[in-house]
């Protein structure tokens, strides 16, 4: 069958209240996009069936949950970042008991970001102003912590204001062989995983001198970067020894309201980039053209989405409070997508998503 490329709308499926009762901060969808996590404010992570739209299981921890993300090789699996710097990998879900298994890096600071790479075996972590990398040595056992170097300071930059260096994203390329990480205002960063060495180093287009988030297509060949002033920067890679160039800016259709991150991400097989706003409503563009595809009608923001059984699955948190916080569950009838002919057990690692600091 020959290539083509469409889309279908997305139609919200469910709206899942009485959950967080603060902002949602994170949100990943099971790899067969079965289950939901979440994690909030209010310090709670929820696991939601995708398809009844239900509460399953509510796990408390100390501090915020500010990511999670599913293991990629073990079922029931994920891994938690809290605020409080704390890491776990929780598995064994059952309605009586849990496991949890404390990822030590040998420092104690917010957990900004994460992503596993299944073919190393290895977890990215970017934790305070630094990125980590650790391995999986057995089932559910993580040793060998390694940090990354990181980028130089910046010129006429105060010392106080190095927070700033803080990692908003961390992608693993082709098989854990590089390493991408975004950093608030000290641009993107490229290692080879093997070697620790720079590969490459590049700033931001002049004029945006901050980068909210970051989302790495499925196949690595986009970049995306949340520029905080007016939409989303795309970089096409080409080579991971090759430095990336910005290929396109995809305009939102209302100014950000306020200097809030929001998270980003690839669905539809890497064809589409979903955005969250601080206005209200996810915005859904067309990567091959640009052209603002969708906007999700939504009072604020949140994470990722996935394939399952030929559906695309679009999951949205809002950062309200109290009983008005909410989740939403989006699904579009999917067909083909560049050279794909068949998307129906594809996992489509897709973020949209409003962040929870400035």
């Amino acid at each position: 069958m020959p290539s083509a490329t469409y889309e279908t709308a997305l139609v919200e499926l469910h709206h899942l209240g009485k959950g967080h009762s603060d902002s949602v901060n994170t949100i990943s969808f099971s790899s067969d996009g079965t289950y939901l996590a979440s994690g909030g404010d209010d310090r709670t992570l929820i696991i939601w069936n995708t398809v009844e739209g239900r509460l399953l299981y509510r796990l408390m921890f100390e501090s915020s949950v500010d990511c999670v993300i599913w293991h990629p090789g073990r079922a029931g699996t994920v891994v938690v970042g809290c605020e409080s710097g704390y890491l776990f990998q929780i598995y064994d879900l059952t309605q009586r008991s849990t496991q949890r298994y404390e990822i030590q890096l040998g420092i104690l600071n917010t957990i900004h970001c994460l992503d596993y790479d299944k073919t190393t075996c290895s977890l990215a972590v970017g934790v305070g102003t630094d990125v980590y990398v650790i391995e999986e040595t057995r089932q559910n056992v993580y040793e060998g912590a390694v940090m990354f170097s990181p980028p130089p300071e910046l010129e006429g930059v105060e010392q106080e204001r190095e927070d700033r260096m803080r990692p908003v994203g961390v992608h693993f390329g082709t098989n854990g062989e590089y390493l991408i990480a975004s950093y608030l205002a000290h641009g993107i960063r490229c290692w080879d995983t093997s070697t620790r060495d720079v590969l490459w180093h590049v700033m931001p287009p002049a004029g945006y001198p901050s980068i909210g988030s970051s989302a790495l297509s499925h196949d690595q060949s986009w970049l995306a970067t949340y520029n905080v002033v007016n939409g989303v920067h795309l970089y096409s890679v080409t080579s991971p020894r090759k430095q990336p160039k910005v290929s396109r800016l995809l305009k939102l259709s209302t100014s950000p309201r306020t200097t809030h991150s929001v998270h980003l991400a690839f669905p539809n097989a890497g064809c589409s980039v979903t955005c969250g706003t601080t206005t209200g409503g996810v915005h859904v563009w067309n990567v091959l053209n640009g052209d603002t595809f969708q906007v999700l009608s939504h009072s604020s923001t949140s994470r990722p989405a996935t394939d399952r059984s030929g559906y695309a699955y679009i999951a949205t948190g809002s950062i309200d409070k109290g009983q008005s916080t909410y989740i939403k569950i989006w699904r579009a009838k999917i067909g083909y997508c560049r050279t794909y002919t068949s998307l129906s057990h594809d996992v489509l690692k897709t973020t949209c998503s409003s962040y929870w600091h400035s």
